[in-house]
């Protein structure tokens, strides 16, 4: 009898366990939970222990909210870890010039609406997992049409070179607003563009085109530099030159002016043309002018000039 009693009170004990167990739901610390009551979403769970109905009336369903969580763009964090090598159809792009570039990327997000994340999207998933998953599969989507509308206006050479800081701002803000339209309750944090290459088979192609437009633009700041020197070095011989011309224009300026000042004064001195000082001016110049020959000179009157005569 005490057996069947105490047989009895621990099945009750066992049976209040399963049923406490059973209505009893934890969501921890970083997340948030949905209540779903025959399938429909009710009401939100903030972190903690919370009281509901027993499956399979009421179901809880969890997302995280306080952390920056991952989506692969071009790869599969799976076949990453298992270091397998995406499918061409994953990791290619078509760029502008009709030219193929390998692109990994991750997408870093942050879930703000439980409710749009879990309910907002419907469909099938890639996995077929159900909502959720289809959150993540539109995401995974979204990132991917980002991406292929960028490149496809980009050459490959841009994408290989100012691409690396212009895809990754462009892309989250493009991922950013097809999600807001969607409504899956997401804050883009940021897209990283991980890898950037050409495909295997024409990357020492393109490896050899790089070296030689390193090569051009290398050659063409050389080209610059020394024109530029050049061109300091004539500006500077061109102002010296300058300076040169106007201090012997100063110096000649000034003998001009000496020698117009002294023959003033010499003028001033000698008086008018028919003075003995002008004439012996006159003999001396007629002297110097055929050279050295003896000159005679006859007086005159004022009504007849004197004349000159050469001796011999």
């Amino acid at each position: 009898m005490k057996l069947d009693r105490r047989i009895g009170w621990g099945a009750s004990l066992a049976a209040f366990a399963v049923l406490g167990w059973l209505c009893t739901a934890t969501v921890e610390n970083g997340s948030r939970g949905v209540v779903e009551r025959f399938g429909a979403a009710k009401r939100e769970l903030a972190p903690g222990i919370h009281l509901r109905l027993p499956w399979p009336i009421e179901s809880i369903r969890r997302a995280e909210v306080d952390r920056s969580l991952q989506m692969p763009i071009g790869y599969r964090l799976v076949d990453a870890l298992m270091e397998i090598d995406p499918t061409p159809r994953e990791k290619q792009w078509l760029t502008a010039d009709t030219n193929i570039v390998e692109l990994k990327a991750t997408v870093l997000y942050r879930i703000f609406d439980v409710r749009a994340w879990l309910y907002g999207v419907s469909g099938v998933s890639a996995t077929g997992a159900g909502s959720f998953e289809s959150s993540r599969f539109a995401l995974r989507r979204l990132g991917e049409a980002a991406l292929t509308d960028i490149v496809a206006e980009l050459s490959i050479d841009q994408v290989l070179t100012a691409g690396l800081a212009v895809v990754p701002s462009e892309a989250r803000a493009r991922i950013q607003r097809d999600a807001d339209r969607m409504g899956l309750g997401v804050l883009i944090d940021e897209v990283q563009l991980l890898e950037s290459k050409p495909p295997v088979g024409v990357r020492r192609a393109f490896t050899d085109v790089q070296d030689a437009l390193a090569d051009k633009e290398r050659s063409i700041k050389q080209a610059e530099f020394a024109a530029n020197r050049l061109e300091v070095a004539t500006r500077t011989r061109v102002s010296q030159m300058r300076q040169e011309a106007r201090s012997s224009a100063e110096a000649e300026t000034a003998e001009a002016r000496g020698r117009a000042s002294a023959f003033r004064d010499l003028a001033s001195a000698v008086g008018g043309a028919d003075s003995a000082a002008a004439r012996k001016l006159y003999m001396d110049s007629i002297q110097r002018i055929l050279k050295g020959a003896e000159l005679r000179t006859l007086s005159g009157s004022p009504e007849e000039p004197a004349k000159v005569f050469l001796d011999g």
